[in-house]
């Protein structure tokens, strides 16, 4: 009898058990479907920014088409009487690097510049490699003189015939790597000069995780150097590019498996905001980086879809 006055609450209190662990459940299930959605709305709307550069930057490319063709019609057009009134004369605009040369603030700006870049891209390379101050300026100073060859190189393909004189560009263009290649040299030493070769390989994925690392510090969960370079390292690993030596290229990265090392790396509220936040449109995360991925595949496997299919006869 006794059992049979019991039985009625131990059902009422299984079901009440049975009833908490569903709601739980149940708002476990909201709570993943609201985040699916963020980052959804967050890569979409990445996308559509991209969209709107890319539109604004074929709109600019066609009033710049406009206007050279006025340009062009006007040089064509003959001169009246009227018109060959003395006019005063426009001086032709040089190449940056020239302006910047006959401007000393503007050249020590540049120059600054150019190391405070060069710091910040090459800082964990130079710590490794522990170089001296003195050794330092002048690893900067084989990319500085280098990027001014480029420079010179770009103002001498825009002068009239430039572009026809390719042997002594290409010449013009082999000393310069040669010079850049034996400064290093000189500086590094040639086991420090392959480092250096081995680090380029990374530039991107450094580049990436700097701007993602950057979110982290302002969300309060700043990542370790020894954090930021074991997270390069898996990435560039997991990008069969990189593994046969080359760049590495974040299209043919398996991110599952990053995302699986990088729990191991970063703590939970780190992982969060490498898995959830992205810096900017101009700055790639993990899921932008991740979108383009796809966008890649896709386009390749179309292409090869396209190559396939024979063509129909008319």
């Amino acid at each position: 009898m006794r059992t049979k006055a019991y039985f009625p609450m131990i059902c009422a209190a299984a079901l009440a058990v049975l009833g908490g662990l569903v709601w739980r459940d149940l708002r476990a299930t909201r709570e993943a479907e609201r985040a699916r959605e963020e980052i959804l709305a967050r890569v979409t709307g990445a996308a559509a920014d991209r969209r709107q550069v890319e539109q604004r930057l074929a709109a600019a490319g066609e009033e710049k088409n406009r206007a050279q063709a006025a340009l062009d019609a006007l040089k064509q057009k003959p001169m009246t009487p009227a018109a060959k009134t003395p006019t005063v004369a426009v001086r032709e605009q040089g190449s940056i690097l020239a302006i910047i040369r006959n401007e000393p603030d503007a050249e020590a700006f540049y120059i600054a510049s150019q190391r405070a870049d060069l710091a910040a891209k090459y800082g964990p390379l130079i710590r490794a490699l522990k170089l001296t101050p003195e050794a330092a300026a002048k690893f900067q100073d084989a990319f500085i003189k280098k990027e001014e060859d480029q420079m010179d190189l770009a103002a001498l393909l825009r002068m009239p015939g430039g572009e026809t004189n390719g042997k002594a560009l290409m010449e013009f263009q082999a000393k310069s790597q040669a010079d850049y290649e034996a400064s290093q040299r000189a500086v590094l030493g040639e086991t420090g000069y392959q480092q250096l070769q081995d680090y380029e390989r990374t530039a991107s994925t450094r580049s990436m995780i700097s701007a993602v690392a950057g979110v982290a510090a302002v969300e309060c969960a700043p990542f370790t150097p020894q954090q930021a370079d074991a997270l390069v390292q898996v990435i560039a690993g997991a990008s069969e590019n990189y593994r046969k030596g080359y760049q590495a290229n974040h299209n043919d990265v398996d991110w599952s498996a990053v995302e699986a090392q990088a729990r191991t790396i970063l703590s939970p509220e780190q992982f969060t905001i490498f898995t959830t936040m992205d810096p900017g449109p101009s700055r790639a995360g993990l899921l932008q980086t991740r979108m383009y991925a796809l966008v890649a595949k896709a386009t390749k496997t179309e292409a090869t879809k396209n190559t396939e299919t024979p063509a129909k006869k008319p």
